[in-house]
């Protein structure tokens, strides 16, 4: 038997279980939960980091762009509002003093906070923001003096086709070409001027050209300490081993700025950069901040520390609230529950206590009623079992006494041990036998065991045998007859059968002192039924549940010498349940029982 300690650990233990397993659930659940709340937050803050980035870089590049090629700020309101419209973001310029130069919406209020997206100055370009191209420390597209019309742009896109036509005639050679900044194309190889002579539109500077790196020519030379001027027609600078020389009147002369720069470092070459942004500065805009509605960061978004945070303590909250609730309801479940192991407990032990109060959950209900049922059948099988074996005890008792009596008497010799005592001692012995024999059929009923051993019988040649045996024996104020009614063949035990419808005209011919007794056999499609139909006394309404209760008799008063140990019906029933069957009564006080009985035509054990 269980303990009390071990009866209230398992109570306690499964609310145990129950909390750990909705702290499981509830950290899997919010994890998860957090989890895909943090990656889609990160997520939409990339997707919207990049599309920020990628519209800034466009604003900038095309800004950048009008700077370059622009003298002031002073036309920029269409490209402005056009920008606006591509890219959905509010657009201002100002000036570093603060000055507006341009808003995109006007008369609103600016969107110009403490820190500008980005500062446009082609001179000084910001290379972590767009695409833009730099040559020396330049925007690339900031040319000023050396910036081609349309017109020179063509005649050296053609100047340069002829001349490369020419040294491809007379040498065979192909001369790649460039094409410079400022939109000159020019050859980049050295060739002999005898045959192709260069006019100042191939592989010369025109004359804007010439005078812009003529008047670049002496600040460049300032900042080599080993520059070789030739007046304002060449200069020539020695680094480590190698001269360099450049020529204002040559159309590479920009492109040779660029290699100078390229081959120096430090102070030289933040002088030569120096010089090309004070030449350049009178033909680009002046610097200018520019603000964007939707600016990005130069690191990628993501949670910061006080969004960490605050996913941590929402977790904690949800978590805490959880086990409260969990805990609430294992505490709910636990009440009732240990109240019904108590009872279980109690029950088992032996001990009958009222019923369970209905509460908690529904289920916890419906064990209750359960836990009741279960009690009033025990309460009833226990009832039962005393009135079984007092019932057994008191059939005992009346014929071992006869045979006891009987058997002393002869010691005593007050009787004659003759042929007529004897059989009198004999027939207490078969009445003890006959009780003996019912109550090992109900046994092995009890335990399904009881043997059958079916075959194809006529139920209606058995039912005759039986009535005409019970015939003999019947009063002559009792007329006994049969009828049968359609084919009655089945499978069943004939030896059985014989004891189920003996049994039943028994009973009736107990029930019955005046009258008639009919049984009728009748052949139905799937099943075959034997009614035994009497005209006796009848049974009581409230005593038909208990006509096959064991040692039950209808008539209370009723003792051994009118028949029967009380079995009869009893072993009809379980004989009738073995071959698949069923019985059904009818009866009716002071008119008559009949008792049917439904087998089937193929034997279904029950």
């Amino acid at each position: 038997m269980i303990s009390e300690n071990e009866r209230r650990g398992a109570v306690s233990g499964l609310r145990f279980r129950l909390v750990v397993f909705c702290l499981v659930i509830a950290v899997i659940s919010i994890g998860t939960t957090a989890w895909i709340a943090v990656s889609s937050t990160s997520s939409s803050l990339n997707q919207q980091y990049s599309q920020n980035l990628s519209n800034t870089t466009a604003v900038y590049s095309a800004l950048s762009e009008y700077a370059a090629t622009q003298s002031s700020w002073d036309g920029v309101t269409p490209l402005v509002e056009d920008l606006e419209q591509r890219y959905r973001t509010r657009i201002t310029l100002t000036h570093e003093g603060g000055t507006v130069i341009v808003d995109s919406h006007g008369t609103r209020p600016l969107l110009i906070g403490t820190r500008p997206t980005a500062v446009i100055n082609p001179l000084q370009p910001d290379v972590s923001i767009g695409d833009v191209a730099v040559v020396g420390g330049v925007d690339a597209r900031a040319l000023g003096p050396y910036r081609l019309t349309p017109a020179q742009q063509a005649a050296t896109r053609r100047s340069t086709a002829a001349t490369q036509a020419c040294i491809r005639d007379h040498d065979g050679l192909t001369v790649p070409v460039e094409t410079l900044p400022n939109g000159r194309v020019f050859l980049t190889d050295n060739i002999d001027p005898l045959f192709c002579p260069l006019d100042d539109a191939g592989g010369l500077a025109t004359v804007p050209e010439r005078q812009a790196g003529q008047q670049l020519l002496p600040a460049l030379a300032r900042c080599f300490p080993s520059a070789h001027v030739t007046g304002r027609q060449q200069m020539t600078v020695t680094l480590a081993t190698r001269k360099v020389t450049v020529e204002p009147a040559s159309a590479g002369f920009l492109d040779a700025v660029g290699r100078l720069l390229s081959q120096t470092s430090g102070s030289t070459r933040e002088c030569v950069i120096a010089a090309r942004r004070a030449q350049l500065a009178p033909f680009v805009a002046p610097p200018a901040q520019l603000f964007l509605s939707t600016s990005v960061t130069s690191t990628l978004p993501g949670l910061t520390g006080v969004g960490l945070r605050r996913v941590v303590l929402a977790g904690t909250v949800i978590l805490l609230a959880t086990l409260t609730i969990c805990f609430v309801a294992a505490s709910r479940v636990r009440r009732p529950l240990a109240e019904l192991t108590d009872a279980v407990t109690r029950i088992a032990a032996g001990a009958r206590t009222g019923a369970l109060s209905l509460h908690g959950t529904s289920e916890m209900r419906q064990l209750a009623v359960a836990v009741n049922d279960l009690t009033v059948q025990l309460d009833t099988a226990e009832q039962r079992r005393q009135d079984m074996v007092s019932d057994i005890a008191h059939e005992l008792r009346t014929p071992l006494g006869n045979v006891r009596g009987w058997v002393e008497a002869m010691q005593d010799g007050v009787v004659d041990p003759d042929a007529a005592t004897l059989g009198r001692v004999h027939g207490e012995a078969l009445v003890l036998q006959r009780l003996i024999d019912d109550l090992q059929d109900l046994a092995l009923a009890d335990a399904g065991q009881l043997a059958l051993h079916p075959e194809r019988i006529d139920l209606a040649v058995l039912a005759e045998q039986v009535v005409t045996t019970a015939r003999v024996g019947a009063p002559g104020a009792v007329a006994m007859s049969l009828d049968a009614r359609g084919d009655a063949v089945v499978q069943a035990d004939p030896v059985r059968f014989r004891q189920i419808v003996g049994n039943l005209v028994s009973n009736a011919q107990r029930a019955t002192a005046t009258g008639s007794i009919r049984v009728t056999v009748t052949g139905r499609r799937d099943e075959v039924t034997v009614a035994v139909t009497d005209t006796g006394r009848g049974i009581g309404e409230d005593d038909l549940p208990h006509l096959f209760d064991r040692f039950w008799r209808a008539d209370k008063s009723r003792s051994r010498a009118r028949g029967g140990s009380g079995l009869g019906l009893a072993i009809t029933h379980a004989l009738v349940t073995a071959h698949g069957g069923h019985i059904t009564v009818t009866s009716e006080v002071m008119h008559g029982t009949t008792v049917t009985v439904h087998l089937p035509r193929r034997l279904t054990p029950g």
